[in-house]
């Protein structure tokens, strides 16, 4: 299930409507509207979004109850080769959504400086 139809269905059941979602959050209608037909949202608006909806941020942004579902095995050397090989412009996304990450550790798990 994507995104937008994890959105739609956990609005539909709290009974939340586009102005609802964007006064709450502080975002325009437009936002919440492009967020349901499949735009992107930022990863803070996204946990805020997950805390107004009574779910956990990786279900609502990955369909998953709790990141370590995916189980995905990370090789940072091939990683890195990865994001070299992007464009200047998607590697500026990586780091921005890096940085981002780093603002909101899974819940249970404490960021590395803590």
């Amino acid at each position: 299930m994507r995104f937008a139809i994890r959105l739609k269905s956990k609005m539909e059941e709290l009974n939340f409507n586009q102005t609802q979602i964007a006064a709450k959050l502080d975002v325009s209608k437009n936002a919440v509207s492009k967020w349901l037909n499949g735009g992107t949202i930022t990863m803070e608006n996204a946990v805020k979004l997950a805390e107004l909806l009574k779910v956990e941020p990786a279900w609502l942004i990955f369909g998953v109850d709790n990141l370590k579902d995916l189980e995905v095995q990370v090789d940072p050397e091939q990683l890195k080769q990865r994001i070299e090989q992007l464009s200047e412009q998607n590697q500026k996304i990586i780091s921005v959504i890096v940085d981002a990450l780093s603002h909101y550790p899974i819940k249970g798990e404490k960021k590395e400086d803590d």
